[in-house]
Order: structure tokens, then C-alpha cells, then sequence
């Protein structure tokens, strides 16, 4: 039951076991409404909770960096330029881990009704490719688009979006070579996979791949979360799709499956 309770069950009979049975159901009724409340109420709390750590964490972070910014335009030696340099990306990788937290346990607790409508996935995705053109010329990682005609989706815009911008920022983290994107229709459904090589050294548990804060290689000092995926799942699943992950020899392939939308 997902409505409010209107009214509760009334029976003008003078069977004493179908009035018992009638106060019981209402009895169960109220309960219900109770429940339903008090768990609102408590997930209200969690969200502005949620929202207050984040603020408490993120301003004093900003002023940080501020000033490190500032120490290091004013610095006249390379070395402590550099220091300070360092310094400020270590702010930036601590920032982007707080976002990624707060999102991550935000959809977790969050049981809003999601807006889902019909949504163009490969507009969604030739868009968001063209956005990381320039990162991923700076690693020198050429991304193939394998789709024939656009393809409809049932989802919530901003999520998808989400969704592949997570997959591509996963992709310039641990792809080696080649990244190959691809959109097809599987029976009712449309799959989106992200395919990339990743080094042999990796080893990589994709039944545990989409855990929160899970890093394949724990020795590598690499600019990741682990959040990134966990969300990329959230997501889904808050669409009513799914997402797995296939590897095949050092080709990792993440395949994220949403419902199709007609034309």
C-alpha cells in the first residue's frame, strides 16, 4: 500500500466474528499508516542529516584550497609551488569522495518516486562523449560509438546522464588502450556496454565490482572512489534496470540494461 489510508472498513453486521475481524483489519490499518509515517518522517531526517554534514564538510574544504591557491601563486620556489600544487589535487580528490558518499547515501535512503519518461540514450550518450573529447585525447584513448539508429529508453533523464558520465570517468581511470561504446536492443530491453582493456596485474572481482569503495588494485595510487559504480547501480535499480559486468581475459565490459521505450 503506497497511498494514504482514506477511511478504515466498516461492516454493519451483528456476527461478532466479522466485527472482531473488522477491528483487527482496522487495527492493522492504522498500524500501517503509522509505520509509513514514521518512516517518512525518519528518512526526512537522514536526508537534512545528510545534507548538513555535507555542507559542515565541503566549507571548510573550499576555504582550504582557497588558500592554498593562494600560497601557491605566491610562492617564488618550484619545489614548494609543486608541494602546494599537490596539495590542492589532494583537496580536489577529497572533494570529488565527499560528493560521491553523500550521493551514494542519499540514494540509498532515498525512496522518492523517480519521474521516468522516454529518453533518447543515444542523444544522451554521443553528448556526454563529447563533453570528455579533450580527457580523453590527454591519455590518448580513442572511444568507438557502435550504434545505427536512436535508440529509446524508459529512465530519468538526468540519471542516465549520470550513469554514463560515471562509465566514462571509469574508463579514463583504468582503461589501457581502445574503449569501445556500444547501444543495442536485447528482447525488451536497450544495453548500453562500456568495453575497455584493463592491465593484466588487475585483479578484478565483478561479482564485488559494483561494492561500495571497492578498488580492484589496492598497491596502484590511482585518483578513485570506488563510489563510482556504486552509484552507476543505484541508478539503475532506481529505473527499474540493472547493470552487471563481464570479463573476458583483459577486456572488462560493463553492460547497464534499461527497459525500452517505443519510438
Amino acid at each position: 500500500m503506497n497511498k494514504k489510508i482514506e477511511s478504515l472498513i466498516s461492516i454493519s453486521m451483528f456476527n461478532k466474528n466479522l466485527t472482531d475481524l473488522t477491528g483487527n483489519l482496522n487495527k492493522l490499518l492504522i498500524f500501517e499508516e503509522k509505520s509509513r509515517s514514521q518512516s517518512a518522517c525518519q528518512e526526512k531526517k537522514i536526508k537534512e542529516m545528510i545534507t548538513n554534514i555535507s555542507h559542515d564538510l565541503r566549507t571548510p574544504l573550499t576555504a582550504v584550497k582557497g588558500y592554498m591557491e593562494l600560497l601557491a601563486r605566491n610562492l617564488q620556489e618550484e619545489k614548494q609551488k609543486k608541494t602546494a600544487e599537490t596539495i590542492i589535487k589532494h583537496i580536489d580528490q577529497l572533494d570529488k569522495l565527499i560528493n560521491c558518499f553523500f550521493e551514494l547515501s542519499y540514494l540509498e535512503i532515498s525512496d522518492d518516486n523517480i519521474e521516468l519518461s522516454k529518453v533518447n540514450l543515444t542523444n544522451a550518450l554521443c553528448n556526454s562523449i563529447v563533453n570528455y573529447i579533450y580527457e580523453f585525447e590527454k591519455k590518448d584513448i580513442k572511444v568507438e560509438i557502435n550504434t545505427e539508429q536512436p535508440l529509446y529508453v524508459v529512465g530519468n533523464e538526468e540519471m542516465i546522464k549520470r550513469i554514463i558520465e560515471n562509465l566514462i570517468k571509469n574508463c579514463l581511470v583504468h582503461s589501457y588502450g581502445n574503449v569501445k561504446v556500444n547501444i543495442s536492443e536485447e528482447d525488451e530491453n536497450i544495453v548500453l556496454s562500456f568495453a575497455n582493456k584493463v592491465k593484466e596485474t588487475e585483479k578484478i572481482d565483478t561479482d564485488n565490482l559494483f561494492d561500495k569503495f571497492y578498488v580492484a588494485d589496492k598497491s596502484r595510487n590511482k585518483t578513485t572512489t570506488g563510489l563510482g559504480l556504486s552509484i552507476v547501480k543505484k541508478l539503475c535499480e532506481k529505473m527499474n534496470g540493472s547493470v552487471k559486468a563481464i570479463l573476458n581475459g583483459s577486456i572488462l565490459d560493463i553492460k547497464v540494461i534499461l527497459l525500452k521505450s517505443d519510438k
